[in-house]
């Protein structure tokens, strides 16, 4: 080659160097969609501050094959109708993968479209994916809460309860993990002493609180998500009945506690996991504990509150970004699903496995009681592990 032909040859690849440097540097696109709009937007607007810290932390960490990492954020309104269209529209574009939806009823109402030619993480602890399904879902399931939540309420003594609940599929899931777990030898003198339901557009429970009063109960059980959830405490503050609530994760949301502070029980409780709570909880796995703390301080630095919206996007998206850190970016969706079915990873809601609690990673002992501590305005935590009391 003469030395002409090489000089050009080398220009040529000279100038090609800032395209290749352009295209290794162009972001890689992640689709979410969450609720930012409906009764649900107070799960979504904080799913969407903490994916901001997140997106921020995982870039500086190197992104995906030194890809800087853009979450394009989707509103699906709080609407299975408008988040079938969204994953419509999203999985005609080529996407790889899907997070979210954020709600079971969502989640289940995009469920079908996956499969052939992308995979999705749900948002929701609502949904029961089969074993090889192409959709994960996060936090534990809503069974386990429901087990950590009765057993709670049983040490503490309090075991003739009430039980009110939407009629929507987050409350028909809740309710049928409530008698699941009262069925359990367990607990077997636990009573479920008033069995209340109302939907989610309903203005006013009254009727509902005045049957659970009448029937005299030690604790009532809430399961619900969102703006329903206030109409029920509007009822319960208006109807002077003064119990200990118990409600599910759902409605673990610091916009709702600042909502409706002037409604909420003197004793508030949720079930939920240990990302959305603060303080110290006995047995908790030391990686877990190292997880936690980069994720609170990660919080802070951005002035978010821990919440179930916080922790549900938090270790689902750090897990997609790590399948794809390895199988890469244009990875087809039989290699995502294959590499996270495989997975052992460390995070904020516990030690995630994978091939022993498949398309969830999380097993039931992960789930726990928090309270709500109005003085310092945080979720605290109220139990251990499986639900047993912090004494």
């Amino acid at each position: 080659m003469s030395i002409r032909v090489r000089a050009a040859a080398l220009a040529a690849f000279t100038a090609m160097l800032p395209l290749a440097a352009a295209r290794a540097a162009d972001p890689v696109d992640l689709n979410v969609i969450i609720p930012l709009t409906g009764p649900a937007a107070q799960i979504g607007e904080s799913e969407q501050k903490a994916l901001a810290l997140e997106e921020t932390a995982l870039n500086q960490s190197g992104g995906i094959g030194g890809r800087p990492i853009h979450f394009v954020i989707h509103d699906d309104q709080t609407s299975p109708q408008v988040a079938l269209q969204l994953a419509t529209q999203i999985l005609a574009s080529g996407a790889n993968v899907v997070l979210g939806p954020s709600l079971s009823s969502t989640c289940n109402a995009v469920a079908p479209l996956f499969g052939k030619g992308a995979v999705a993480y749900c948002f929701s602890p609502g949904i029961h994916p089969a074993p090889g399904a192409p959709m994960f879902t996060s936090l534990v399931s809503t069974e386990a809460l429901a087990e950590a939540m009765i057993r709670y309420l049983h040490l503490r003594g309090w075991n003739r309860v009430a039980l009110m609940a939407s009629t929507d599929a987050s409350g028909q899931d809740g309710e049928g993990g409530i008698d699941r777990a009262l069925a359990r030898p367990e607990f077997k003198d636990m009573t479920l002493v008033a069995r209340e339901h109302f939907a989610a557009a309903d203005v006013s429970t009254a009727a509902q609180i005045a049957r659970v009063r009448a029937a005299a109960p030690q604790a009532l059980i809430t399961w619900t998500s969102g703006l329903p959830w206030g109409t029920v405490l509007k009822d319960l503050s208006q109807s002077g009945l003064s119990l200990p609530v118990i409600s599910s994760g759902a409605t673990m949301s610091a916009v709702l506690m600042s909502r409706f502070a002037s409604i909420l029980p003197e004793q508030l409780y949720f079930g939920t996991t240990s990302g959305s709570v603060v303080g110290d909880i006995p047995q908790l796995d030391k990686r877990v504990v190292t997880a936690r703390k980069k994720y609170f301080d990660l919080l802070a630095s951005g002035g978010q509150q821990a919440d179930t919206g916080t922790e549900a996007v938090w270790d689902s998206t750090a897990i997609v970004v790590e399948a794809l850190r390895h199988v890469g970016a244009g990875a087809n969706a039989d290699q995502v699903q294959s590499f996270i079915a495989r997975m052992k990873y460390a995070g904020v809601t516990g030690l995630y496995d994978f091939q022993r609690e498949p398309q969830r990673g999380l097993t039931g002992d992960n789930g726990i009681v928090a309270r709500w501590d109005p003085a310092k305005k945080l979720f605290v935590p109220a139990s251990s592990p499986g639900g047993r009391p912090i004494r």
